[in-house]
């Protein structure tokens, strides 16, 4: 077993360190020879990295991730034309890894309690898109000045590496369970406070995704966009209003985030199949009871 750095009692299991994303528009490029303390994961954009790390050789493609060793040497073994892009994220195990070599001479870290996590050094992307989006938020939040910068990159990080579990041990259901459970959360969320949404990248912003993964990841596992969600809970809203109240239907409007009463009105006769005022008329139950 191999020992790395150990943080305090109940930290991740793995420590990000920095992350970005390699291009090389007009020159050919070689991988710099060198040996370090962290692992370092890359994953490929756009043309061939011809790399080593002294045990395999490997040839970095789109779609194609590669995991290089803490403190093995590793560098280049073949010049790379013009337009190879890559996405690369320095990080630490926590606690003790070790590396394990199958029949085929393919290598695995596994790390974590009850070896939870065993990721082949080099593999294939199934869900690319998706894995894409995530390396772009990792390495847009990387930018971000805010305090929270390292935490979400660390989260982000985990998640890279959660898929690549997944993807190992064909868990694709507990993987889809994973993001039902974050999109319920959020959805929750966007009904709690859908009066005060102005724009989808809000949503986003609160829960540390990027906008177009967040987008994707909810009309993947709803069928639904986050506006269709946010338009519904703010329906939902005002139908309570409706109910409840006998508040004038354009100030409902603004008050459930509607800044045109108007087309509050259409997206309500779409949504009930009949107008605000028909649906008091039905529904509303204010002033019953009272004397």
């Amino acid at each position: 077993m191999h020992k790395n750095h150990t943080l305090f009692p109940g930290s991740t299991l793995t420590e990000y360190c920095t992350a970005g994303k390699f291009h090389s528009e007009k020159d050919p490029m070689t991988h710099k020879r060198r040996t370090i303390d962290s692992f370092v994961i890359l994953y490929g954009v756009s043309g061939n990295v011809h790399i080593t790390d002294t045990v395999n050789e490997y040839r970095l493609s789109r779609d194609n991730y590669l995991i290089l060793t803490a403190n093995r040497e590793h560098y280049g073994t073949k010049e790379s034309p013009p337009g190879v892009s890559y996405y690369w994220c320095h990080f630490y195990v926590n606690g003790e890894y070790e590396l394990e070599t199958d029949a085929e001479n393919n290598e695995y870290l596994v790390f974590g309690e009850d070896r939870s996590y065993r990721i082949p050094l080099f593999g294939k992307i199934d869900q690319s898109e998706q894995m894409h989006l995530l390396f772009q938020q990792l390495v847009d939040s990387s930018r971000s000045p805010s305090t929270f910068s390292k935490t979400i990159c660390g989260n982000f990080l985990e998640i890279i590496l959660l898929e690549l579990v997944f993807g190992e041990c064909n868990s694709k259901a507990d993987s889809s369970h994973s993001q039902e459970a974050t999109v319920a959360t959020i959805i929750e969320w966007i009904k709690l406070n859908a009066a005060d949404i102005k724009r989808v990248s809000d949503i986003a912003t609160y829960f540390g995704y990027n906008s177009e993964y967040l987008t994707t990841l909810v009309k993947k596992v709803t069928s639904k966009s986050l506006v269709d969600h946010i338009t519904e809970s703010r329906i939902s809203i005002a139908k309570k209003y409706l109910r409840t109240t006998d508040m004038d239907i354009a100030e409902i409007a603004y008050k459930c985030g509607f800044s045109d009463d108007k087309y509050f009105f259409r997206v309500f006769k779409k949504l009930c199949n009949m107008s605000p005022g028909t649906y008091r008329k039905t529904y509303s139950n204010y002033g019953h009871g009272s004397k």
